[in-house]
């Protein structure tokens, strides 16, 4: 048998659309999803190689999940259980177990995906947490940039938005804030002003 030495490229391509050939058929055999209220469904999302089923019920979850092990055995995929977590709401009631390869898929309060925490609740409490400490170790890094005299105002400011405002607020227009968690934020930023006063001028 002849090997094909193929871009990496090429091959994310091919994995990419074979997973959503699989994702096809699975949603064709299934009654899966979250109703919206136009009357159509939000069956999974995406998280590049990582899929996410969605349902409303452990019973649907479970058949979501052995239909997409048998469409994807069909192609030689293969679905890692020690891979797959179980996350659901908090107006979830009962059991959560769902099976895969015969094994139980752990069950977790909230997980971690691209730099940003997903949690049952839908609290971003964690993200404008981590955010701030990001923002604040990024700034920290950069006293030498602050303080140089021969770095003028305008240069200080742009480098403030680009490094440091969008470690601050990546994603944010995602976070459900609440007026406690927005003023952590506001705070964070005012600290600037109050301890450089270059920001403090042109603010």
């Amino acid at each position: 048998m002849a090997r094909l030495n193929l871009p990496e490229w090429f091959g994310k391509i091919i994995r990419r659309y074979t997973i959503d050939w699989v994702m096809h058929k699975v949603i064709e055999r299934s009654h899966a999803g979250i109703d919206w209220a136009d009357g159509t469904k939000l069956v999974d999302l995406d998280f590049a190689d990582d899929i996410a089923l969605l349902d409303e019920s452990v019973q649907n979850v479970q058949h979501f999940t052995s239909v997409l092990e048998e469409e994807a055995s069909r192609v030689g995929l293969y679905v890692n259980p020690d891979k797959c977590k179980v996350t659901v709401s908090n107006t979830w009631s009962g059991t959560a177990d769902i099976h895969v390869q015969g094994s139980t898929v752990e069950v977790i309060d909230e997980f971690c995906y691209l730099g940003s925490y997903i949690l049952h609740n839908g609290n971003c409490e964690q993200d404008v947490k981590v955010h701030i400490g990001r923002a604040s170790s990024t700034f920290g890094k950069m006293k030498k940039v602050w303080g140089n005299e021969h770095t003028n105002l305008q240069t200080k400011l742009r480098l403030y938005e680009a490094l440091i405002l969008s470690t601050l607020l990546y994603s944010a227009e995602l976070w459900p804030l609440t007026v406690t968690l927005s003023k952590k934020l506001e705070a964070a930023h005012a600290q600037v002003a109050e301890r450089h006063s270059w920001y403090h001028l042109e603010g």
